[in-house]
């Protein structure tokens, strides 16, 4: 039975709190255990004698769908454990148990899911509210990025071409063009668009976020000067700080010169934070008259040191006051209000107007296709979820009281009643968007929500690059009232929350948890980060619960280690390496490798085993690097590790591109499409496809003179020379190259990348390379993406291409597909952000010394979530460019922010650690700082700013080891830097070892070839092709491809060879016949005959296109018809030609239908009794369409389970005997009714199986209403 602390028990007892509460749970304080006891003990609390609450009454919202998954499989099995409990009482609670078996089956279908997954429920389940399509697509970013910019790119083309926008003039968008964009290309200016769009589409209104960055208003209540303001007050209080110290010293050795000095410097800096202050007339005018008028007293030659030292704190140019101006303006002064407000008004304010207007129309249009294309971002599903539950104007703006809290809607006041308790994990990573939705579906008393339960930890937002705001955790932890260890009748009644706290760590040891508060009480303090890292915040070893027993020692001191260069030596003498020969991380990769290598042989020391509970000596497995990100930098240490010998796993999330089977495969593909492509032939022809040597495409390229394309040189050698080894390959080449383009006409991408496999063997080859398991999962990996492209609405070979680009061009990169098991003996490379809520015994944190990253500062244009929009101050007349007041303001803003963040990340990484912690870092001149002032604090350059300074206070030894290295020391790596010299020694040696395998290569390739052969005689080899799940659609195919059949193939080859589908049956002809005619007609009498050629092919591909396209049209139009205004033919044919009206459908959807008369075809239904009887089941509310459904089928190959169906009813509807009917909708161009039945018999059969388990309604019939054919009968009385 677990025992819980204090505080964890106050947490899981405060649920008749009946009010919000906040729990503030630190790093390894199992606030995950402590949330699933608090809903159990919900479900179990008992009200009149009655269990009253139920599992499907929480919501819970978890950061990942992971994490959801995990909370459901935690409470599920508490619960089994609570029913064993009590199952073996001598008289157990028998209602008890009855209710948790309950809550064990109604787990699964529990609301316990990401923020995503509630949206989406919302959204379908509320569709009709903002009239979307509720079978709508969740879209993945890289396509949507895509999407936005050919909507970019075409409203460019309209300004650029002099037609205005609906709310930018074509000549204002050309200004900021010509302005502020090289005018070579316009990547910079879709860039900023696509910057802004990306920010705004995070917050809860983007367009009114979009509307907020225009600078209006007086300049003291912009929302970047207010946090500008106190960013100069909280530098003022430190530097009142560093006087109380001055005052001191000066008051203990009774000088009254030395008093008087330092309460002049009081009275300056008292009256610089009035300045500051609001509420005394206090603003950007009086700072800056202050910051420009003060002047401190020189130092006199007798003044202690300590009063010097202090004192110069802010007293010089450079101290705190000095750099005020300097930290945002670059220079020693602030500009006065009159020139700040020309500024604005005059430049600032014009470029900002016309970036906030062309953005919004930008985010229009991408809604607008967005909507046509049925297709959304998880952003976008998020906005319209809240647009629900949203009282909203008449253009869907989000209405909200003078507070600013969005109003509920009668939904939201739907969903509050359901959801008793709403539970949200990881809080400090929540968005204004998720606040919001939360607040609005929360119960209230006087407007304040009182049942949700929030828990997280600030110290951990790590999240800010997808505007997490920690702001909304911190207003709270602060303004609330804090009852830690209070008992519920000391909460004060007029709290609108409480907070716990939580910080008993149960995961690290104890020198671990020193170390890490040592440096946090120092670097984490209120000004900057929202809390002061005190009692309250600091982690606390949990001694009682005996995690690490006595025997097992204290634990060992974390260690730092610093690399550096010679600090008093000349230049040029021994132990100094030049910097331009120096390469950080592979130093710093050196160093981290040997200390490895050095505590796996070391036999003392010994960690713990949580799972047996013995002293064992550590492994592989058991040690993580940590660093800030792996790209570029990963690889450096997985050398020096493999170099030892010892395992290494890279957790790296790029490359994919770079894989070698990958620009292989893709290059190919760009061949394949258009041969004509010098880089991607020349790629393929060398690598082992094409199977030429380097020498070989020399002498192919110097075999012509002319300037010529690289194809045009291969097909010159193929007619210029006789049978030689070269052209026979060029010929063999080429020729499947041929064959590959043919089919890249009438087959989707996946199943071409497929054919290239099944022709090349390529698979074969690269299995048997090193690593061959995570290069067969990459193009795999490549399938699956080319299948997902195209459900996104696009296809084609050119497109999907054209999508890989923009992904390279975006950065947006797959991840190289990870194969390793758990099992697997080796260290662990990985990030900061991948490292967050997993532990290991041993830790490295490294690359403490690189600086951030401040290309931001960069740009032209910036953008900030909280601080809206800045551009440079330009002036094209006096071709004047700078940065101006406000861009400079806002990177010193964003700079803060990205401090926060630096500091939390410190933290997680830090925290990481159970047993030994090792901090490594790179700085070629060590800091001679002690401890930190707040300049230091706010400084962004790197973790050993901060760090190091706290190294130089005496007090660091109690809880770190510090170690320092030169360059010198590291002799491994001046060993290999010899070697690079002359060669890249490590890529030799891979070379060398590639070359030395070849002969294994070949011998792996047989083995596998000799597997493939055996295929046939494997006697379970249905079992590796029968899927889990399948479609309907897909077990049509299936059948089809089984009988030679075609739904739409069959009226496709009848349009290929001339032959009509109508009402005319015989006309119809069989295809066998149609073949026959077209054949004689072509002539083809050469053994061809009956096998169309390519031009028939392609013709063949773009039909059945275009047929699959008219039955999605026809069967929308089916579904989109409101049955109950019909009551003529004439009423139907207006009704299906003003849904054609609808975004949905393209003016080529429109020309198809019409051309093809379908309108006529579709009206004949109303005159129909099946249409008669679907009508009248509609107005009784019985009429079902579009009814989807998911249900289990037994395999006949598949003798080990069921295989899962998953598919979507036309419609169904009940009739007057309470039987079913099901009616399919169906566009087959064949007017023959029994190969109509033949055809679609198993699909309607599955689809009376479907709906007798939705329903429970035995089958009265099943029919197919078919265009051409009328309704046909297909099953009659049907039932198991």
């Amino acid at each position: 039975m677990t025992v819980w602390n204090k505080q964890q028990k106050q947490v899981i007892d405060s649920r008749n709190y009946n009010k919000n509460i906040l729990v503030s749970a630190a790093a390894g304080s199992g606030k995950t255990a402590v949330l699933v006891e608090r809903i159990l003990e919900s479900i179990m609390t008992e009200e009149d004698g009655e269990y009253k609450n139920n599992i499907d009454e929480f919501l819970v919202v978890t950061f990942t769908r992971a994490a959801a998954s995990q909370m459901k499989e935690k409470i599920t099995k508490t619960i089994s454990e609570k029913i064993n409990e009590e199952s073996k009482k001598e008289y157990p609670d028998l209602k008890l148990v009855d209710h948790l078996l309950r809550q064990q089956t109604a787990v699964g279908r529990a609301d316990i899911c990401t923020l995503d997954s509630f949206s989406a429920k919302i959204v379908r389940e509320n569709f009709n509210v903002i009239g979307i399509d509720p079978a709508f697509n969740v879209t993945d970013g890289n396509m949507a990025s895509i999407i936005q910019e050919d909507i970019t790119e075409e409203f460019f083309e309209q300004l650029f071409g002099g037609t205005d926008g609906k709310y930018i003039k074509s000549a204002d968008f050309c200004e900021l063009a010509n302005v502020f964009f090289r005018k070579t290309s316009d990547s910079e200016l879709k860039d900023i668009f696509s910057r802004v769009i990306r920010v705004a589409s995070t917050m809860p209104d983007p367009v009114k976020w979009l509307m907020d960055s225009r600078l209006t208003g007086e300049i003291d209540e912009m929302p970047w000067m207010k946090f500008i303001i106190r960013d100069i007050y909280g530098q003022v209080e430190t530097a009142i700080g560093y006087n109380d110290k001055v005052l001191e010293i000066a008051e203990e050795k009774q000088d009254s010169k030395l008093i008087e000095k330092a309460r002049l410097d009081r009275e300056i800096l008292e009256g610089i934070k009035e300045a500051c202050d609001p509420e005394n007339g206090g603003g950007y005018k009086t700072i800056s008259e202050a910051l420009s008028g003060y002047k401190f007293k020189p130092k006199s030659k007798d003044e202690p040191e300590a009063y010097t030292y202090f004192r110069s704190k802010y007293s010089l140019k450079s101290g705190i006051i000095g750099s005020i101006a300097e930290n945002i303006t670059g220079s020693g002064k602030l500009p006065n209000m009159d020139s700040l407000k020309k500024e604005i008004e005059e430049n600032t304010s014009k470029w900002i107007d016309i970036i906030v207007f062309t953005s919004i129309e930008i985010y229009e249009r991408l809604m607008t296709e967005k909507h046509r294309r049925r297709q959304y971002e998880f952003s976008d599903i998020s906005h319209f979820a809240l647009q629900i539950l949203s009282e909203c104007d008449d253009e869907g703006r989000i209405l909200r009281d003078e507070k600013g809290t969005a109003l509920p809607s009668g939904v939201a006041k739907n969903y509050a009643d359901k959801y008793k308790f709403i539970y949200t994990d990881e809080y400090q990573d929540s968005s204004y968007i998720q606040e919001d939705m939360l607040n609005l579906i929360a119960r209230t008393k006087n407007g304040i929500p009182y049942n949700i339960f929030m828990v997280g930890d600030v110290k951990q937002s790590i999240y800010r690059f997808r505007q997490a705001s920690p702001k909304l955790f911190i207003d709270k932890y602060n303004d609330y009232a804090n009852v830690t260890d209070l008992s519920k009748d000391d909460i004060p009644e007029d709290a609108s929350g409480v907070v716990i706290d939580l910080c008993t760590n149960y995961r690290s040891r104890k020198p671990v948890l020193d170390a890490t508060n040592y440096i946090f009480k120092h670097l984490m303090q209120k000004d900057i980060g929202g809390i002061d890292y005190d009692d309250r915040a600091a982690l606390s070893f949990a001694s009682e619960a005996d995690i690490y027993p006595a025997e097992t020692g204290p634990g060992r001191k974390p260690l730092v280690m610093l690399i550096t260069q010679p600090q008093d030596e000349e230049e040029g003498m021994s132990g100094e390496i030049k910097e331009e020969e120096i390469d950080n991380d592979e130093y710093e990769a050196e160093l981290v490798a040997s200390k490895i290598d050095e505590l796996l042989n070391d036999e003392e020391f010994l960690i713990l085993d949580t799972d047996k509970k013995v002293r064992r000596r550590v492994k592989p497995s058991d040690i993580a690097i940590i660093m800030r990100g792996v790209k570029g930098r990963g690889d450096k240490y997985e050398t020096a590790l493999k170099r030892r010998g010892i395992g290494v796993k890279l957790d790296n999330p790029n490359g994919y591109f770079d894989a070698i089977e990958i620009t292989t495969m893709l290059s190919l593909l760009s061949v394949i499409d258009n041969v004509r492509q010098d880089i991607p032939l020349a790629a393929v022809l060398s690598s082992s496809i094409g199977g030429f040597t380097n020498s070989e495409l020399i002498l192919i390229r110097g075999n012509v003179e002319e300037k010529c394309s690289f194809y045009d040189a291969c097909i010159s050698y193929i007619e210029k020379h006789d049978e030689d080894e070269i052209k026979t390959k060029l010929e063999r080449f080429f020729t499947m190259i041929r064959e590959l383009e043919e089919c890249k006409n009438y087959t989707g991408i996946d199943s071409l990348i497929e054919k290239v496999l099944e022709k090349t063997g390529y698979d074969i080859y690269i299995s048997a390379l090193p690593n061959g398991n995570i290069r067969i999962a990459n193009i795999n990996m490549l399938m699956k993406k080319a299948e997902e492209f195209e459900k996104n609405s696009f296809n084609g070979l050119f497109n999907f291409l054209r999508y890989i680009e923009k992904c390279r061009y975006h950065d947006i990169d797959f991840a190289e597909a990870q194969m390793d098991t758990g099992s697997d003996d080796k260290v662990q490379i990985t990030t900061i952000h991948k490292s967050k809520g997993l532990e290991y015994p041993v830790v490295f944190l490294v690359g403490l010394g690189r600086q951030f990253n401040q290309m931001d500062e960069k740009k032209d244009v910036y953008v900030d979530g909280d601080n809206h929009i800045a551009v440079n101050y330009l002036d094209p007349k006096r071709r004047i460019k700078d940065k101006s007041f406000m861009c400079r303001s806002i990177i010193r803003l964003s700079k803060l922010a990205k401090v926060e963040e630096e500091q939390r990340l410190l933290y997680v990484g830090m925290t990481r650690a159970r047993e030994y912690l090792i901090m490594t870092g790179v700085d070629k001149k060590l800091s001679e700082e002690s401890g930190l002032d707040y300049k230091l604090r706010s400084t962004f350059k790197k973790y050993l700013t901060w760090i190091e300074p706290l190294l130089n206070i005496n007090a660091v030894y109690d809880v770190f080891d510090v170690e320092t290295y030169l360059f010198s020391d590291i002799a491994v790596t001046n060993e290999v830097r010899k070697f690079k010299e002359k060669a890249d020694y490590i890529k030799l040696s891979e070379e060398l070892k590639e070359k030395s395998q070849e002969r294994d290569v070949q011998e792996k390739r047989d083995a596998v070839e000799k597997v493939y052969r055996q295929k046939e005689e494997y006697p379970y080899l249905t079992d590796t092709v029968t899927k889990a799940k399948m479609s309907v659609s897909e077990i049509k195919k299936m059948l089809y491809e089984e009988t030679g059949e075609n739904e739409e193939a069959v009226a496709s080859y009848f349009d290929v060879y001339g032959i009509h589908g109508d009402e005319d049956d015989e006309a119809a002809g069989s295809p066998g016949e149609s073949v026959e005619k077209t054949d004689e007609a072509a002539g083809k009498t050469d053994g061809t005959a009956g096998k169309p050629d390519r031009e028939e092919l392609i013709k063949k591909a773009e039909i059945e296109k275009a047929a699959t396209r008219r039955g999605t049209v026809i069967h929308k139009i089916f579904e989109l018809m409101d049955f109950q205004k019909i009551d003529s033919e004439e009423d139907m044919r207006d009704a299906a030609e003003n849904i054609m009206s609808d975004d949905f459908f393209t003016e080529d959807d429109r020309k198809m239908i019409a051309e093809g008369n379908y309108i006529k075809y579709i009206a004949r239904f109303a005159n129909t009794d099946l249409f008669k009887c679907m009508k009248k089941a509609d107005k009784e509310g019985k009429l079902y369409k579009e009814a989807p459904f998911t249900m289990g089928i037994s395999s006949d190959e598949n003798e080990s389970g069921l295989v899962i169906v998953q598919g979507i009813i036309d419609a169904y509807y009940i009739d007057e005997d309470n039987n079913a009917v099901i009616v399919d909708y169906k566009t087959d161009r064949t007017g023959k009714k029994e190969i109509l039945i033949k055809r679609y018999f198993e699909q309607l059969r599955l689809y009376s199986e479907a709906v007798m388990g939705i329903s429970g309604n035995k089958i009265k019939k099943a029919v197919i209403y078919s265009l051409y054919a009328g309704e046909v009968s297909v099953i009659q009385d049907y039932d198991r």
